[in-house]
């Protein structure tokens, strides 16, 4: 808009009478023309931030699947388990006994992993039972000090990633499960239940964890839903401004 207003002025310079018309009409012009850019600004600033907001939503669910499984894991040891018709546990049932055996396995090669660092920690603590007494016994102290520790830092490594693979796991029980709760305490409520039994403790750990999840992503949706708004409100003043 501003380029044009700029050519028409430009073209019209040798014409007194157009000149100063067009030179009228320029201050107005050149204030849409600002206020344009300025409202593409705003809007895309918005824009960003609704991505960003698009983004937290799967990643509250999946810190959700972390809070849960980390809470509930232990219940699959429990009888009352597997033999309870607790609407509640009997839907996360099926969901949290596959996700559990693939936690156990990896849980196996990180117990190995930490093994492994205990005895290298151990190993290095009486490699050098008497202190050095010369540069030569600390150089070569240091030397074999050295290639201990970063035998130390692969292995802890290797449980770092272990530890990722398991999250992993544990974010992708949150994604399948928060649809299916949502659907369960939509009909329920999630309100806590008097705790009789350690399956009522567990269904109340349950709904405790999925209600602070589908506040906070309420919160993202509202925030989401005012963005857009403004967007729109936007959008009708620009337009309003060309009449």
């Amino acid at each position: 808009m501003l380029c044009v207003a700029l050519h028409q002025y430009y073209s019209t310079r040798n014409n007194p009478s157009s000149q100063e018309e067009i030179s009228s009409k320029m201050p107005g012009v050149l204030e849409n023309a600002l206020n344009a850019g300025k409202t593409a600004g705003k809007k895309a600033k918005m824009r960003a931030e609704l991505v960003l907001l698009d983004r937290k939503i799967p990643a509250r669910k999946k810190a959700f699947g972390i809070e849960l499984y980390d809470k509930l894991n232990a219940m699959t040891c429990n009888q009352d388990f597997y033999s309870t018709n607790d609407q509640t546990i009997s839907t996360l049932r099926p969901h949290l006994l596959a996700t559990d055996r693939e936690i156990r396995a990896l849980s196996n090669k990180k117990l190995e992993a930490k093994g492994s660092l205990d005895i290298a920690v151990a190993r290095r603590a009486e490699a050098f039972p008497a202190k050095a007494s010369n540069w030569k016994e600390k150089a070569a102290n240091a030397a074999t000090a050295t290639g201990m520790m970063g035998n130390e830092t692969k292995i802890k490594t290797r449980m770092a990633l272990v530890q990722s693979q398991m999250n992993i796991i544990k974010e992708k029980f949150g994604m399948q499960v928060y649809d299916v709760l949502e659907e369960l305490f939509g009909v329920l409520g999630t309100e806590q239940i008097p705790e009789h039994s350690a399956t009522d403790k567990d269904v109340n750990a349950v709904k405790a964890v999925f209600r602070q999840c589908k506040g906070d992503i309420e919160e993202i949706l509202r925030t989401k839903k005012e963005k857009l708004e403004q967007i729109d409100a936007l959008n009708v003043d620009m337009s309003l401004r060309r009449l």
